[in-house]
């Protein structure tokens, strides 16, 4: 879920105009504008509205089917199958490699990336980097630093997804390759104490 918010809201500029005339356009164009704050987007007095152009623009953005990311992004291009593999859900990723010494991919979620990115570089790329360079890893793609930062932050606290829509995400397929019960619990608990009132 995390993820189709993130992706929304790297296209917020272009998704925004197609939410003319929704009460909340105004105050949320003028906020991104300014760069505003969490505290700033809380306390305007459009806050609400903008709340629920924010929910509208994430519910009518996201792709709940990660398969089809998979088959699009990895599985056609890498000849490498994804579906069809455990995943290996302690470790956090997994190296998925084409028949034939073909191309090499590998998946790491999201929440393992700083922990898992240099050992899957590395594996990757064994037969061009010596096994004892350190790698460092910098994410120069943080939402801290986009103009879009309050937005981001309010609609995290405060987006409020129904049940219904949560288990849409959560109780797919896809999730259920990639992560555990108790890892789906957590996210289920995470996304219900976002439903703050304002």
């Amino acid at each position: 879920m995390g993820r189709h918010l993130s992706a929304a809201f790297q296209n917020i500029h272009r998704l925004l105009n197609g939410y003319r005339d929704h009460p909340g356009h105004g105050a949320a164009a003028v906020l991104l504008e300014r760069e505003a704050s969490y505290q700033d987007v809380l306390c305007h007095t459009d806050a609400a509205s903008v709340l629920d152009l924010l929910r509208s623009l994430w519910r009518d953005f996201h792709d709940v089917d990660g398969w089809e990311w998979v088959g699009q992004h990895l599985e056609r291009p890498f000849a490498v199958t994804v579906r069809n593999r455990p995943f290996p859900k302690g470790l956090g990723f997994g190296r998925y490699e084409a028949d034939n010494d073909g191309p090499r991919a590998v998946i790491i979620r999201l929440e393992d990336m700083s922990r898992h990115l240099p050992d899957a570089v590395r594996w990757l790329c064994d037969d061009v980097l010596d096994q004892d360079v350190d790698i460092d890893i910098v994410n120069a793609n943080r939402s801290g630093e986009k103009a879009y930062v309050g937005l981001y932050q309010f609609a995290r606290r405060h987006l409020g997804p129904s049940d219904d829509l949560i288990g849409q995400y959560l109780e797919t397929d896809f999730v259920h390759h990639f992560w555990t019960e108790a890892e789906r619990a957590d996210m289920w608990a995470r996304w219900r104490a976002t439903r703050d009132t304002l």
